[in-house]
């Protein structure tokens, strides 16, 4: 059968939640990413499903995001994560697909840069790189080998440096497009 990816509606919730359930299983403290997205809500319009059937096996998300320089400067980003695919759907290029997708309509959008948590291996191939190699950080320096970064245009990552934050910057770097701003999250 083939596979479908369209955007995220909420007639998919349950099904996320089930299938991000069974690709992440719960860790003492919770996952770091599950942290930064507690209390926000997904970007509208990126987040996409994969459905087979009409069943949904695989999802990728995205979430508000502040990179907070320590001169004051903020730049917002985008988290992507999860990045869930069914068991029976895995290494068929799923979750590599949902990926390109979406930052392909993130940029359309004009989006300026894209931060996750995640296996190197994995995203470096989608054109990620370390997140230390442009000094952006998490608070207390958590996950420095995980935190992976993209540029969604050229130049989106000079001068910017800092610890992410959940939540919209009140303010953007030069250019950047970050609808419905509000206070970043502390």
């Amino acid at each position: 059968m083939m596979i479908i990816y369209r955007p995220e509606r909420a007639r998919h919730e349950r099904a996320i939640q089930r299938l991000v359930a069974e690709s992440f299983p719960p860790v003492p403290g919770g996952w770091v990413a599950e942290n930064l997205r507690r209390g926000l809500e997904p970007e509208p319009g990126l987040s996409l499903v994969a459905t087979r059937g009409g069943e949904v096996v695989g999802t990728v998300r995205f979430w508000p995001m502040t990179i907070m320089g320590d001169g004051g400067g903020t730049w917002p980003a985008l988290l992507l994560g999860p990045l869930a695919v069914a068991p029976a759907a895995r290494r068929q290029g799923v979750g590599r697909e949902l990926v390109a997708r979406s930052l392909d309509r993130a940029a359309r959008r004009g989006y300026a840069r894209v931060v996750l948590i995640g296996a190197p291996a994995y995203y470096q191939p989608l054109g990620f790189v370390r997140a230390a190699d442009h000094a952006i950080a998490l608070p207390e320096g958590v996950e420095a080998e995980r935190l992976m970064v993209r540029s969604l245009r050229p130049d989106a990552l000079q001068g910017v440096r800092g610890t992410l934050l959940p939540g919209r910057c009140v303010r953007g770097g030069a250019g950047d497009v970050s609808p419905g701003r509000y206070s970043a999250a502390s």
